[in-house]
């Protein structure tokens, strides 16, 4: 992570995906609050990093398709996936690339949590810092697929 951005969005392409994820994400920080409230979910540093996997995942699923000209909108981000095994479609170098930096994903995804909860951005409702939370792993996804050679992919 890191390197020089190799593949390049056009501002369509920018603007689907970002149009995308910011609703989506709203979406997903409001079932996240809706859940805790019932008593379905605990907020916690290890269930967050876990949805911040889990986000990171979906979101280069998702740009991938954009990238490649397809249409993202069959690609699934349930919660109710994150901690369970879930299987992306895209190719498996791709993905092995993935896989690879997990452990740093994991370690941002921590440090940005610790952050955020030393700074009181969890006395924030849930549906507020988890939209940041997930949107910080939404723009690493972008930022790392694009730093791919998805030529040959």
């Amino acid at each position: 992570m890191l390197r020089a951005q190799i593949e390049k969005l056009s501002d369509s392409q920018i603007a689907k995906y970002e149009e995308g994820v910011v609703w989506l994400l709203t979406q997903l920080a409001h079932q996240t609050e809706n859940a805790s409230l019932q008593g379905e979910f605990e907020s916690n540093d290890m269930v967050a990093i876990k949805i911040f996997q889990y986000i990171f995942d979906r979101s280069i699923e998702a740009l991938y398709y954009v990238i490649k000209g397809e249409d993202p909108s069959n690609i699934v981000f349930d919660l109710n996936e994150v901690g369970d095994y879930y299987e992306l479609s895209i190719p498996i170098d791709l993905q092995m690339t993935i896989n690879n930096v997990v452990p740093r994903i994991v370690g941002i995804a921590s440090n940005l949590y610790q952050f955020m909860e030393e700074e009181g951005y969890m006395k924030l409702p849930l549906a507020k810092w988890m939209y940041f939370y997930m949107y910080a792993s939404s723009f690493l996804a972008m930022n790392f697929l694009l730093e791919q050679d998805l030529t040959d992919k």
